[in-house]
């Protein structure tokens, strides 16, 4: 994600869908007006479809040199477990 910094993305977690979503800012330069642009400063979204079962208090990302990196922690499978019938 080259040219977003921290404050512009925004990640979110809903329904077992990861969306997200970055914003990029026009270079701004003190003193000169550029007379024609030829490239754009688009916003942009992915979503990705988890299909998991992910711990959400253990969610982390970090952003540097333009590379985004999500951790999304997978929660332990469900072991089955034998339960006793007590006579009463």
């Amino acid at each position: 994600m080259p040219g977003v910094d921290e404050s512009s993305v925004d990640i979110s977690l809903e329904d077992h869908v990861l969306s997200i979503k970055g914003e990029t800012q026009e270079p701004h330069y003190e003193g000169y007006t550029p007379c024609r642009i030829e490239t754009s400063y688009p916003n942009y979204e992915r979503r990705f479809k988890i299909h998991e079962l992910i711990e959400i208090e253990r969610i982390e990302a970090s952003l540097k040199d333009g590379v985004l990196k999500v951790q999304l922690p997978k929660t332990k499978p469900l072991l089955p477990k034998k339960i006793v019938v007590q006579k009463r």
